[in-house]
């Protein structure tokens, strides 16, 4: 499973009228938000060997526009894209290959592959369910199905390879998480099942793990520069790609360390462009008066503006500017913050989540390491 664990504080009471109240109908996207999703199949063989699928993928949308980037490694063999939805066509760059198709914007949910709502579980389809809240406040539901619910589940959400067309296609075990934050709003959820299957009369063992993250939903704004936009007139239509030109690579800079830490550091440069100094920080130049600063000694994500800096530390889970320090456990700052201050530190936290997720990695998989 995924290498953070949850860590909730039980909440007494019926845990599924709670989550009756709060769950949506899981049918529609969000209108406009980022969804930040990995996903992870792991096949173990008769002889004990071993074939991976590893994915993660971000989407930012705006109702009108959107970015997308995805990261796959299958065994080594890696594949990258990076797309922006305008105009009715998505724009998409794969292994270097530029090309663009028409589509309507809710397609793009669909090439994350991981579902980036939350479902309507019926109570009769669950076997147990408990609540507890996690370091944020935010309340998190623990759901084990019917045996029959999660296999229909996992068929039907979860499994795009579709191991279920295989023979003896069997679900053995899971687990479901779902997060809504103190409104109620539904904001993540990590799955995980164990599943086994005969191929050419031999057992293979499954193991699938996904995790989707949801934030700044109503908040997010897409901008595509001119000089994008010109790129992107370059780009020619889908049918028209010569597919002998795309091909698979092995990136030895995307493979993922031993430690969430480590492939952090490597992807940081490998994806972000981050420079390794002479201190041992990593820090990116955004234009000619913004930087930011990832200082993993002390456990610190920076955000400099000409001489201004705000910095949040993923240790502490707090953030400062100056004489202001700000905790996101309480959600107060002490007496020298204004509300200007708290709420830029607050950005400078989503800023470190935004550089994990385009790492494949996520917050509460840093902080667990810490």
């Amino acid at each position: 499973m995924f290498s953070y664990t949850e860590t909730t504080t039980p909440i007494s009471g019926d845990a599924y009228s709670l989550y009756s109240s709060m769950y949506s109908t899981g049918s529609s996207v969000p209108d406009n938000g980022i969804c930040a999703v990995t996903s992870r199949y792991l096949l173990q063989f008769e002889d004990e060997t071993y074939d991976s699928y590893n994915m993660d993928a971000v989407l930012e949308t705006d109702g009108e526009k959107a970015y997308l980037t995805t990261h796959i490694n299958s065994n080594g063999l890696t594949s990258e894209t990076e797309g922006w939805y305008v105009n009715g066509r998505f724009y998409n760059d794969y292994n270097e290959v530029t090309y663009y198709e028409e589509m309507d914007l809710s397609d793009l949910w669909d090439v994350l592959l991981v579902p980036c709502t939350t479902y309507a579980f019926q109570e009769s389809q669950i076997e147990s369910i408990s609540a507890g809240t996690d370091t944020e406040g935010n309340t998190v539901f623990e759901i084990i199905l019917t045996d029959e619910a999660a296999s229909a589940l996992f068929q039907g959400r979860y499994d795009f390879n579709g191991l279920s067309q295989y023979d003896g296609f069997t679900l053995t075990d899971h687990i479901i998480r779902d997060t809504f934050d103190e409104n109620g709003q539904f904001i993540g959820e990590t799955a995980h099942f164990e599943t086994s299957i005969s191929y050419e009369g031999s057992p293979i063992s499954i193991e699938y793990d996904s995790e989707m993250n949801l934030k700044d939903i109503g908040k997010t704004e897409v901008l595509i520069s001119d000089d994008i936009m010109e790129e992107l007139e370059t780009y020619v239509l889908y049918t028209d790609v010569d597919t002998d030109a795309i091909a698979e690579g092995s990136l030895e800079d995307d493979e993922p360390e031993a430690t969430v830490t480590e492939t952090f550091k490597k992807r940081l440069v490998s994806r972000l462009n981050y420079e390794l100094q002479e201190d041992g920080t990593y820090v990116s130049e955004y234009n000619d008066t913004e930087s930011y600063t990832v200082d993993f000694e002390n456990k610190t994500f920076k955000y400099q503006n000409r001489s201004i800096v705000y910095s949040y530390s993923w240790k502490g889970d707090v953030g400062s500017m100056g004489e202001c320090t700000y905790s996101f456990e309480t959600g107060e700052g002490n007496s020298s913050c204004v509300d200007d201050t708290m709420e830029r530190i607050q950005d400078v936290k989503s800023y470190l989540e935004m550089e994990l997720y385009y790492c494949g990695l996520s917050l509460k998989d840093l902080q667990a390491e810490g």
